[in-house]
């Protein structure tokens, strides 16, 4: 009966076949390879032929990897002698194969010939097809494994701008080369001053140096956000990446990126030649295709059993939490991308709803990592629960790739410390895509504050702290100033990013001095009189009150809290305090307001409790809706109460209740089984 049903489902993926796509042996593992007719005429329509062979075979090809871009077929191409309508990305690149690749790859230094038969997902599976996509991405290790090597076409250069990118990418690499051939010290730099056009800046911003304003529009294509490009990179015994007639590869790459990394870690001093504010921005994080190199870096050294950072995670359907902002054309290869790569009983099927996927995903992570801690990823408050149907505790992978994510970087907190001591089983299980979690209702929302910009943000600062000075106290009996203060940083060094041992007594200062407005900074003495600080002497004695001790401050952190407090028994008038204002301004870059604006950036909102608590939660939360902790959750959750089952609002921080507070003063009868849905 069976095999009628599959012979009944053959004949019908027969008939909508494209006349192109001959069926595969899957008892062979066939797959199709792409032949590239040359021509003399560099404008003709590409031209090329389907053959299908096993990978039992000794075929060689190269394997392509390059931007989908967008899904519309506009241009033509011949493929088996027929006219076919492709997307604009694939037609550019086979016609950069025949025009450029083919033409130009011996001076690549590649020992062989490179092979005329060449695989690319798009055209040699039939994306028609939905069973046999599904089978093909079973087969993506072994092909890209295979493969003579791996061509990455970057997409097209108008401005040649990338091709300057890696023309100087390469001379870097070649010049380290030589360094460490020649002499192989610690100085890594010197061989810069023979090319001051490397360093040499003007006073514009961004800084005005054309080649690094290159690498890092190269760094930033589209293509180093693929999902895929993940195992073609990892998996491949020779990369190179190509666009027009230059070329590098994976190892000249990697060269570079391990030069920046001495930069970026400051492992060594900035040369006397090299400008700080050039030096400054090579320091800084977020050059995307560095980051997915060493992402890459590592992969190949576990798959190649050699791991420099071994990390038993990344073999794991974990690799999801640390590939979030990596994309996908189809919101499924955001799983199956992955694939190749990670060891988990997950089967490709393409037909499968989104929403089914992606909450298989989200139970198996959860099983996996044995905590509640992806939910960080999940909630209301970052996903179109609408979009896929999916359930508020499942993470939509294809909207937090797309940058729509509003969550809270994970932090060292322990909210539900010594929850176990009350639970009798598992803190969690997975039935009928409801999840079934245990802990304890903490506190209600009763206030929900609006989304601020910059300057109401900062007003609400200082109305909340300046009521310090009738004698209201923040619930836990800290100061009002030092509650709102540690709930804008979440009760985090912004330096280190570990819980507070003590207050970063520079940080804290740039709080009292941020939270006076830009316009009106000719009042700030007498606003810092009603926040409760106290001239001269009685200075630090007011920091301590509202603060922590000064022991053991650093002393530069100590001299300008000093400087501010001598100089109060100089202010006379408004203008006194300007000029002092203005002073600090220029001497103390404030991180405060990094943090005001990573909160406006992620929507965050504060909140207060029925009980007087300050919280910074997801932009939907709302008056009425529960403060919980549950086990496995080292942060408290916004839920909300909808019949007899919940729904998860997201993260949220409340100070106060991040260390197991909560749990201290609960019953065994209070803890609940939440079903969240």
């Amino acid at each position: 009966m069976e095999s009628e049903i599959d012979l009944c489902a053959e004949a019908a993926l027969e008939k909508k076949r494209p006349s192109h796509y001959g069926p595969i042996d899957r008892s062979r593992s066939e797959i199709r390879l792409l032949a590239i007719q040359p021509s003399r005429n560099k404008n003709s329509i590409v031209s090329c032929s389907l053959k299908t062979v096993s990978l039992y075979d000794d075929t060689e090809y190269v394997a392509l990897s390059y931007v989908w871009g967008t899904p519309e077929k506009t241009h033509d191409i011949f493929l088996n002698g027929t006219k076919t309508l492709v997307t604009r990305s694939l037609a550019l690149m086979l016609l950069h194969i025949r025009n450029s690749v083919l033409a130009a790859s011996e001076s690549w230094g590649v020992s062989e010939r490179i092979p005329s038969l060449f695989w690319a997902d798009a055209v040699c599976i039939n994306q028609e097809d939905e069973t046999e996509k599904s089978y093909q991405v079973t087969l993506m290790r072994t092909i890209y494994q295979n493969a003579f090597m791996v061509i990455s076409w970057m997409g097209p250069d108008d401005d040649g701008l990338i091709s300057l990118a890696i023309k100087w990418l390469s001379l870097i690499a070649s010049e380290l080369r030589k360094k460490l051939r020649r002499k192989p010290d610690n100085d890594v730099f010197s061989w810069m001053r023979e090319y001051p056009d490397i360093f040499r800046t003007g006073d514009g911003y961004p800084l005005d140096n054309k080649i690094w304003n290159a690498i890092h529009d190269f760094l930033h294509l589209p293509y180093w956000r693929r999902i895929w490009i993940l195992q073609e990179m990892v998996l491949a015994r020779d990369l190179w990446m190509v666009i027009g007639d230059v070329c590098i590869n994976y190892d000249s790459l990697i060269m570079v990126w391990r030069w920046s990394e001495i930069i970026r870690h400051h492992r060594m001093g900035k040369p006397s030649f090299f400008p700080a504010p050039l030096w400054n921005r090579l320091a800084l994080p977020g050059w995307v295709g560095w980051e997915v190199l060493q992402t890459v870096f590592g992969y190949r050294g576990i798959v190649s059993g050699n791991p420099k950072n071994p990390d038993v995670n990344a073999r794991k359907l974990s690799a999801l939490l640390y590939t979030q902002s990596y994309r996908a054309t189809n919101p499924r290869d955001k799983i199956y991308g992955l694939l190749g790569l990670i060891q988990t009983d997950i089967t490709p099927d393409y037909s499968k709803p989104v929403a089914d996927l992606y909450s298989e995903a989200a139970e198996k992570l959860l099983k996996e990592v044995g905590s509640l801690e992806p939910l960080n990823l999940a909630g209301i408050h970052n996903i179109d629960t609408t979009a896929f149907g999916l359930p508020s505790w499942v993470p939509n992978w294809h909207d937090i790739s797309m940058g729509d994510r509003k969550t809270m970087p994970p932090q060292p907190y322990r909210a539900d410390d010594g929850i176990k001591d009350f639970l009798s089983g598992d803190a969690f299980e997975v039935v009928d895509r409801t999840l079934h979690a245990y802990g304890f209702v903490c506190e209600s929302v009763d206030r929900v504050e609006p989304d601020f910009d910059n300057r109401a943000f900062f007003q609400f600062c200082c109305d909340y702290a300046s009521r310090d000075a009738g004698g209201d106290v923040y619930i836990t009996g800290i100061p009002r100033l030092q509650a709102i203060f540690r709930t804008v940083c979440m009760d985090v060094d912004p330096k280190s990013m570990a819980r507070f041992s003590r207050a970063p007594h520079r940080f804290a200062f740039e709080f009292i001095r941020d939270i006076i407005p830009e316009d009106d900074i000719l009042n700030g003495a007498a606003l810092l009189r009603r926040l409760g600080f106290h001239p001269g002497e009685e200075f630090l004695e007011s920091y301590r009150r509202r603060f922590y001790d000064t022991a053991g401050v650093d002393e530069g952190e100590l001299h300008l809290l000093m400087e501010v407090s001598l100089r109060f028994d100089e202010i006379h008038g408004p203008y006194d305090f300007l000029r002092l204002w203005l002073h600090v301004k220029q001497s103390v870059l404030s991180d405060f307001t990094v943090y005001a604006q990573i909160i406006r950036a992620l929507s965050h909102r504060f909140f207060h409790t029925a009980n007087g608590y300050l919280g910074l939660g997801p932009p939907a939360t709302l008056p009425g809706d529960l403060v919980c902790v549950l086990g496995g959750c080292t942060m408290p959750l916004v839920l909300r109460r909808v019949d007899s089952h919940y729904l998860l609002v997201g993260q949220c921080h409340v100070l106060g209740l991040m260390d197991g507070e909560g749990v201290q003063r609960i019953g065994r009868d209070e803890i609940v089984e939440f079903q969240i849905v």
